[in-house]
């Protein structure tokens, strides 16, 4: 079974961690619900804060405990997630989408390139 988590949640108080807790709260509510194979989580679920953050505030390293939560949420509940990060990775800025395995690892990395990001960033969004 598919859950694609379409609810917009937002940290309440700009930061990564309202968030990250929110998110985390909704995939506890789809897979005891559920029991999904795969959790789809919307795109940059991690920066949808209220008020926004800076676009330098945005971005991730994988020790980050946002990807630590998540994996334990895939490794929790022996199902798939999938999401996009916005993920520093020397001193680059990358639009990845991560797949997190039944026991919590990473086993799917898709990236944009730096350059195409920094045509994103510029574009406004």
């Amino acid at each position: 079974m598919l859950a694609i988590s379409n609810t917009l949640v937002e940290g309440r108080n700009g930061t990564h961690e309202s968030t990250i807790d929110a998110y985390c709260e909704e995939i506890d509510r789809i897979a005891q619900k559920e029991k999904p194979d795969l959790i789809v989580l919307t795109e940059h679920w991690h920066n949808m804060t209220n008020p926004p953050m800076a676009l330098e505030d945005k971005f991730v390293t994988y020790d980050h405990p946002a990807v630590t939560r998540i994996a334990e949420k895939a490794k929790k509940y022996g199902c798939y997630i999938s999401g996009s990060w916005h993920i520093l990775e020397n001193g680059n800025r990358y639009n990845r989408a991560l797949l997190f395995d039944r026991n919590g690892e990473i086993m799917v990395v898709m990236t944009q390139t730096p350059e195409s990001f920094h045509d994103f960033a510029q574009a406004g969004h």
